[in-house]
């Protein structure tokens, strides 16, 4: 008596884009490949390959530009920030001496 064996296996449709030859593939092997960009054949040998970037890599890439631009305001406000930081010294300065000179003003008046 034979054994009888039932599997599944998810499979894609697609075509050579040079000689049109349609081939299927397992999908997880088209899933890898989108990944890695290894290139592939079909059955009358040319060479195939996924060369655009994945959706993952395209969100990577959005998100690495994302960061870099928050680090760039970042430090823009920080530089902003020491600004602000010198000019309420050279402010708070003023102000101790236009007080000094308005005391000693006083001073000589009253006497």
């Amino acid at each position: 008596m034979a054994d009888t064996i039932v599997a599944s296996l998810d499979l894609v449709v697609t075509h050579c884009c040079q000689c049109g030859l349609i081939m299927v593939l397992p999908a997880d092997y088209q899933k890898r490949r989108r990944q890695d960009h290894k290139l592939f054949y079909c059955l009358n040998g040319h060479s195939q390959g996924y060369f655009g970037q994945t959706r993952e890599e395209k969100l990577q890439e959005e998100l690495n530009q994302t960061k870099e631009k928050l680090q760039r305001k970042i430090q823009c406000c920080e530089i902003k920030a020491q600004a602000i930081k010198q000019a309420e010294a050279r402010f708070n300065g003023m102000k101790g001496a236009y007080n000094k000179l308005k005391k000693k003003k006083e001073m000589e008046e009253g006497t």
